[in-house]
């Protein structure tokens, strides 16, 4: 069972970001099936370093899109970045414990609660700003609607 099922509505308008994002979900997918299957620390370490990796990339590509474009909110979302990573920092620390079912549980409570966030609530408000700049290549059709579901007003709150 996946943790996160990738939706048209996560699209930010940009095809390397919304791939980016897939393969977010399903590296933590990955994460909660290997927890699940309980295939133990080795496994689920070398997912979370696979994981921590593609963050770093990711950030380092949605940062320097934002720079060159001259985003307004540059600063807010780096600081967004920054706190993302220092919480992901805590969460790879705990690789000793990472057997204990109770650790797995809140690892990947914070994970899937970190990508909603990140992406229907901090990247949405690129979209527009992606669009208005002329470098969203996802056609409109192929986006949700950034308005719909519970997962994006969920995603709204917890940007604040």
């Amino acid at each position: 069972m996946a943790l996160i099922k990738w939706d048209p509505s996560f699209s930010v308008g940009v095809s390397a970001l919304d791939a980016d994002h897939r393969n977010l979900a399903s590296l933590i997918n990955e994460i909660n099936a290997a927890c699940r299957q309980r295939l133990g620390r080795e496994t689920i370490s070398s997912l979370l370093g696979r994981l921590r990796s593609h963050i770093t990339d990711h950030f380092a590509r949605e940062e320097a899109l934002m720079e060159r474009l001259g985003y307004p909110g540059y600063a807010d979302h780096w600081n967004h970045h920054v706190d993302t990573n220092a919480a992901l920092q805590r969460i790879f620390e705990l690789g000793a414990s990472i057997d204990d079912l109770s650790v797995q549980h809140d690892m990947l409570v914070f994970l899937k609660a970190w990508f909603t966030n990140h992406v229907l609530g901090a990247d949405q408000k690129l979209r527009g700003f992606f669009i208005a700049q002329g470098v969203a290549d996802v056609p409109a059709s192929e986006m949700g609607s950034p308005q719909r579901g519970w997962l994006r007003r969920l995603g709204s709150r917890l940007t604040r």
